[in-house]
C-alpha cells in the first residue's frame, strides 16, 4: 500500500516529468523522496531511464495530388527526371561555354566534354521511358483518375441505372429464366471440355505473362545494379575530366574560385535566367532544390569523384585517362611561396625519384576474395562505388566475393597536394623547420643563393596572416565594414553587384543597390601573391641570402660542425591529434595547404607518405643496415677538410656530431 500523505492523506501519487518529486493529487510534495533515475555518477553505472518512441510514419502521401489541388503543371516521377537531366544538359553546354572563354579553350574540349557527358549518362541511372502515345503522361490524366475514383461522373452514374433496370427486369421474367436453365442443361456436357481447355489456356498465358513479368522486373534491378543517380555536380566532373584528358594545367580550387564568383554558372542555376520559362513552370519542388545548388563542390571532392569516374571509364570502355600536366602546375605553386628555379628543379626531381603517380588510375591492382556480404551491405557498396563493386563468385560451395585493391598506399593523389607536400619535403631538407639553423659548408650544396630562412620565414608568416594565399577566397569571409578602407569597400559593392545580379531577373519597382553608379574597379596588373620584389631585393642584398659557410681554422681545437642541409630530418606522424609541431613547420604547412585549398591534416599525411618512401629507396647492405650512411658521412668530411686545408693552409683536425643526411 502507498504512503499516506503527511498533509491530506491522500494515497494517491504521481511524479512530476521535469524534477522527478512524487506529488499527491492535492499537490503536495512528499519530503525525503529521492528520484534515483535523475541521479548519474560519473565514471560509475547510469540508472537513468531513457524512452525512446519510434513512430512508423508510414509511405509518404501527397495529400495535394489526392485531393485534386495539385498543380497540373509540374511533371512527377519520370517526366520529372527527365525534365532535370534536360536542364542538367542545359547547365552543361553554358559551363563549357564560359569555361572555355574564360580559359581560352579549343573547340575540340566542347567535343570531348559532350562524349564524356554520354559516357556519364550511360553508367547512371536513368528512369524508365513514358508509357503514354504522346511521348509522356500528363497530369491532367493522372487528376482525372484520381477524380473519378472518390466521385463518379454523371455518364457512370447513367450507365449503371441502366444496367441495374435491364436486371430488375430479367429477374422479374420467370419463363426466360426455364428457359435460360434448360439451355445450360443441355449445354454443360457439351461445354465442358471447352471451358477447360480454355481455362488452361488462360492459366498458361497468365503464368507466362507472370513470368515475362518478373524477366523485365529482374532485367531492370540489373540495368540499375551498379549505376549511380545523375547528380548536379557531375556536370563539375565531365568538365575536370575533359581538361585531364587534354592536359591543360589546372588546380581544384581554379574550378571553384570560378564557380563561386559565378564565372561558371553552377550556384542556384534554377533561379538564373539560363533555363527557359517554358522548362521552369514545368519543375516541381525536387527538381527546383535538385538544380539550385548553394556552393561550389570542394576541391576534395572534385578530385574524389574524378577518380571514381576515371576508374569506371578504365574498367567498363577502356579509356585511359593520361597524367596531369605536372610541370606548369609545380612552378605555379613554387613561385607562389617563393620558391626559385633551384627549389622547382629539387621538386620535379623528387618526384621523379619516388615515382610519383600523377594520373586518376591506382598501379599494381591486385584481385583479392572474402566471404559474400549481406544483400543490404552489397546494395550499399554498390550504390556507393558503382561499377567497382565485387562481383560473386562461388568457390568450394560457399559464396565468394572478388574485389580490386592497390598493392600501393595512396597510390592515387591529387597532383596539387603531391606538389606541396614535394615542395614541404624540399623546405625541411633546406631549411630544417625545427628551430636548428642550418649552415651551407660546402661550396656545391644547392641551398647556397636561396633566401635566408628568417627572411623567407617572415615574409611567408605575413602573407599567410594576411589572407594574400587564399586569393580571391578572401572575399568569401564576413567584412568588417567599419575597418574597411573606402577602395576595398568600392571594391567589395563592385564585385557584389556583379556576382549577385548577373543573369537575373531584375525587378521594375526595386532597384537591389540603390547606390550612385560608379567606374568598374580595375583591377591590378601585378598579381596580389606576386614574389618578384621580395626576389629582387634578396638579390641586392647578400646578407639575405644563404652563403657559404667556410670552416675558420683553430689551431690545436677541434671543432663540432653545425648542421648542413638535408641532415636531422625529423618527421611526424599525421594520425595525432595531440602533436604540437614546430612553428616554422606549421607555418609552412598551413602556407601549403591554404593555397590549394585542402586540409592542412591531408596534406601532412602525404608529406609523411613520401618521406617514409624516401626512406625505403636508401639503399642497404647485406646485413640491412644503410649504406648511404657511411659513404656520404666521409665524403662530406673529406670536402670540407679539403676545403680547410685550402683555406688554412695546414691541417685542421674536425668533428661531427650528426646523422647523415636523407
Amino acid at each position: 500500500m502507498a504512503k499516506a500523505c503527511d498533509i491530506c492523506g491522500s494515497r494517491k501519487w504521481r511524479k512530476d516529468k521535469v524534477t522527478g518529486n512524487a506529488i499527491c493529487e492535492e499537490g503536495h510534495v512528499q519530503q525525503n523522496y529521492r528520484s534515483e533515475v535523475l541521479d548519474m555518477e560519473i565514471g560509475g553505472p547510469r540508472h537513468q531511464l531513457q524512452r525512446r518512441k519510434m513512430g512508423n510514419r508510414g509511405p509518404r502521401r501527397n495529400k495535394r495530388r489526392e485531393e485534386g489541388r495539385a498543380n497540373p503543371l509540374f511533371y512527377h516521377g519520370a517526366e520529372a527526371e527527365y525534365l532535370r537531366i534536360q536542364a542538367l544538359q542545359i547547365l552543361l553546354r553554358l559551363q563549357i561555354q564560359a569555361i572555355s572563354k574564360l580559359w581560352s579553350l579549343p573547340e575540340t574540349y566542347e567535343m570531348i566534354v559532350r562524349d564524356l557527358w554520354t559516357y556519364q549518362l550511360s553508367i547512371s541511372c536513368l528512369p524508365s521511358w513514358p508509357t503514354s502515345t504522346d511521348g509522356r503522361q500528363t497530369p491532367e490524366s493522372d487528376i482525372v483518375a484520381i477524380t473519378k475514383q472518390s466521385q463518379p461522373s454523371q455518364p457512370d452514374v447513367e450507365m449503371a441505372d441502366e444496367e441495374r433496370k435491364s436486371d430488375d427486369d430479367s429477374s422479374t421474367d420467370p419463363e426466360h429464366e426455364k428457359d435460360d436453365l434448360s439451355e445450360n442443361e443441355e449445354g454443360d456436357g457439351r461445354a465442358s471440355d471447352v471451358d477447360s481447355e480454355i481455362l488452361e489456356e488462360i492459366e498458361g498465358m497468365s503464368k507466362e505473362e507472370d513470368l515475362e513479368d518478373e524477366a523485365m522486373i529482374e532485367k531492370q534491378n540489373q540495368d540499375r545494379r551498379g549505376k549511380k543517380k545523375l547528380r548536379i555536380s557531375d556536370t563539375i566532373i565531365t568538365l575536370v575530366m575533359g581538361l585531364w584528358i587534354m592536359r591543360i594545367p589546372f588546380i581544384g580550387i581554379d574550378i571553384e574560385s570560378a564557380i563561386n564568383e559565378m564565372k561558371i554558372p553552377y550556384i542556384d542555376f534554377y533561379h538564373t535566367t539560363h533555363l527557359p520559362t517554358e522548362i521552369k513552370r514545368h519543375m516541381n519542388r525536387d527538381v527546383m532544390i535538385a538544380l539550385a545548388p548553394l556552393r561550389s563542390p570542394s576541391p576534395t571532392m572534385i578530385h574524389r569523384q574524378c577518380k571514381v569516374f576515371a576508374r569506371r571509364l578504365n574498367k567498363k570502355y577502356g579509356i585511359e585517362v593520361p597524367e596531369t600536366n605536372a610541370q606548369p602546375v609545380v612552378w605555379r605553386i613554387t613561385s607562389s611561396l617563393g620558391g626559385t628555379p633551384t627549389t622547382y628543379l629539387q621538386i620535379t626531381r623528387l618526384l621523379t625519384i619516388l615515382d610519383v603517380n600523377l594520373s586518376l588510375i591506382e598501379r599494381e591492382i591486385s584481385t583479392f576474395h572474402r566471404k559474400a556480404k549481406s544483400r543490404t551491405h552489397m546494395q550499399r557498396d554498390t550504390e556507393r562505388d558503382g561499377d567497382d563493386s565485387p562481383d560473386l563468385i562461388s568457390s568450394n560451395g560457399e559464396g565468394l566475393e572478388s574485389y580490386e585493391r592497390t598493392l600501393l598506399y595512396q597510390d592515387v593523389i591529387a597532383p596539387e597536394v603531391v606538389i606541396v607536400s614535394a615542395w614541404i619535403v624540399i623546405m625541411k631538407i633546406t631549411y630544417g623547420l625545427d628551430g636548428i639553423p642550418r649552415e651551407a659548408l660546402l661550396r656545391s650544396d644547392p641551398a647556397v643563393g636561396l633566401p635566408n630562412a628568417n627572411v623567407w620565414m617572415t615574409e611567408l608568416r605575413t602573407r599567410l596572416n594576411e589572407g594574400v594565399l587564399r586569393g580571391s577566397r578572401k572575399d568569401r569571409e564576413k567584412p568588417h565594414f567599419h575597418t574597411m578602407d573606402p577602395d576595398d569597400m568600392d571594391a567589395f559593392l563592385f564585385k557584389a553587384e556583379r556576382i549577385l545580379l548577373s543573369h537575373r531577373e531584375e525587378p521594375s519597382d526595386v532597384s537591389m543597390f540603390p547606390l550612385t553608379p560608379h567606374a568598374p574597379h580595375e583591377e591590378s596588373v601585378v598579381p596580389a601573391n606576386s614574389w618578384a620584389n621580395f626576389h629582387s631585393n634578396t638579390a641586392t642584398q647578400t646578407s639575405n641570402q644563404i652563403r657559404h659557410n667556410p670552416i675558420k681554422p683553430n689551431e690545436g681545437i677541434n671543432k663540432s660542425l653545425p648542421l648542413m642541409p638535408g641532415e636531422k630530418i625529423q618527421s611526424f606522424p599525421s594520425n595525432d591529434p595531440f602533436l604540437e609541431l614546430p612553428t616554422e613547420l606549421e607555418v609552412v604547412s598551413n602556407a601549403a595547404a591554404e593555397l590549394i585549398g585542402w586540409d592542412a591534416v591531408e596534406v601532412s599525411r602525404v608529406v609523411e607518405a613520401l618521406e617514409r618512401r624516401l626512406e625505403k629507396i636508401r639503399p642497404r647492405d647485406e646485413r640491412g643496415r644503410k649504406k648511404f650512411d657511411e659513404a656520404t658521412s666521409e665524403t662530406d668530411n673529406d670536402k670540407i677538410e679539403a676545403e680547410a686545408e685550402a683555406q688554412a693552409g695546414g691541417q685542421v683536425e674536425v668533428r661531427r656530431d650528426r646523422e647523415s643526411p636523407v
